[in-house]
């Protein structure tokens, strides 16, 4: 099997036969590529040949999928007899899971399980931890994970940084200390686009590569990345305080079915006559709003985040459904919103809703007024 498709850094980790292996990286460098065609290849050998199975683990749904996709793509690229991607069912603690599998005509498997430690109960083979920074418990998985070392197994442990207090850190600086006696690999964007990621990236897009192409490249993706960029693109993991959720995470925790509706000012707005501002509030709200809140026959409660300027006023709705469940269907998103809009907004949902229950207002600073306007407004 030739290697000559892949990039030096993504070479080099699969030509890196060490038990455990840890893989600190920017984001979007291919390194969960490369690894599903380390385990496609392991996968496909016979078990004299030292073939074994791998049981790939993440946090979320979506990236096990995209890992046995590649597995699957990988294995029809060496002409490996493998399976298409399969759904099984497993049940865990009372419910069903959906786990993904690619089997080959070796006998060994590639699983891509949920990332927690019981999923590694009584297998042998490769484990494979993507993203462990943000895994749920990285320690107790690890834990699990090397008692499959024991019996001819391996680890690879791949990860962008999620602060320096992050258990994924606290692993590389262990590394690093000669405390772990693991192989350690680090890959940030520059290192990436040294060893002709852009190059590639423009010839899988059929697209023109020069420096100057690269070079705008990179500063559209710096900038895109903002403050965040040294974490997520150059393994520098930021200070433990000084972060917000990454995004990634807090896509994977969302909820689609909920509806945001925002609304921003220009600072002129505000100078405008009240005819207008009211005006136009009020046709946003008839059209924006109004039907989502006739339709909730249920109790609604609403909480209040305020905001002026720099920040958001955030209004949130969420509906007692018939079994006691308190469910948000609704956040409505206010920037730059003169202070007295900011109450049409809230007393127009107040009277619009059928069944209104009660709320919660931040009270403090400036969003003492609004607070103060809604209590007299809806006492006790």
């Amino acid at each position: 099997m030739t290697l000559d498709v892949l990039l030096p850094y993504q070479k080099k980790w699969i030509e890196d036969r060490s038990d455990v292996k840890v893989w600190e990286k920017s984001r979007r460098i291919g390194a969960s590529y490369v690894e599903a065609l380390d385990s496609v290849i392991d996968a496909a050998k016979s078990k004299e040949a030292g073939g074994q199975s791998t049981y790939y683990l993440s946090y979320s749904k979506e990236m096990t999928q995209q890992f046995a996709r590649d597995c699957a793509f990988w294995a029809k690229h060496i002409n490996a007899a493998a399976s298409e991607v399969e759904e099984v069912a497993i049940k865990d603690e009372d419910k069903d899971i959906t786990v993904y599998r690619v089997r080959f005509a070796s006998g060994f498997e590639i699983w891509c399980l949920p990332s927690v430690a019981r999923s590694l109960r009584s297998k042998q083979g490769r484990v494979v931890i993507d993203e462990a920074a943000f895994v749920e418990d990285l320690g107790e998985l690890l834990k699990a994970a090397m008692a499959l070392t024991m019996w001819g197994g391996c680890v690879r442990i791949l990860s962008t940084h999620n602060g320096d207090d992050n258990p994924f850190n606290e692993l590389i600086k262990e590394i690093r200390e000669g405390k772990k006696n693991y192989s350690l690999h680090t890959t940030t964007i520059d290192d990436a686009m040294r060893e002709g990621l852009y190059q590639r990236i423009c010839q899988v897009k059929k697209q023109e590569w020069t420096p100057q192409i690269e070079e705008e490249w990179k500063s559209t993706l710096l900038a895109d990345y903002g403050d965040a960029a040294d974490e997520e693109l150059f393994c520098i993991p930021v200070r433990a305080g000084t972060r917000y959720f990454p995004t990634v995470l807090l896509e994977a925790v969302s909820d689609p079915s909920v509806k945001i509706l925002r609304k921003s000012c220009d600072d002129a707005f505000t100078f405008e006559k009240k005819e207008k501002r009211v005006k136009e509030f009020d046709t946003w709200l008839k059209h924006e709003v109004r039907d989502i809140l006739k339709g909730k026959i249920n109790p609604v409660y609403f909480g209040e985040d305020f905001a002026r300027s720099g920040d958001l006023t955030c209004i949130w709705f969420d509906e007692i459904i018939p079994t006691g469940e308190q469910l948000t269907f609704l956040v409505i998103e206010l920037r730059n919103v003169p202070f007295d809009q900011q109450w049409q907004v809230l007393l127009y949902c107040m009277n619009t809703l059928p069944n209104f229950a009660g709320g919660a207002c931040d009270s403090r600073g400036n969003g003492q007024m609004i607070a103060e306007y809604a209590a007299q407004e809806w006492p006790g």
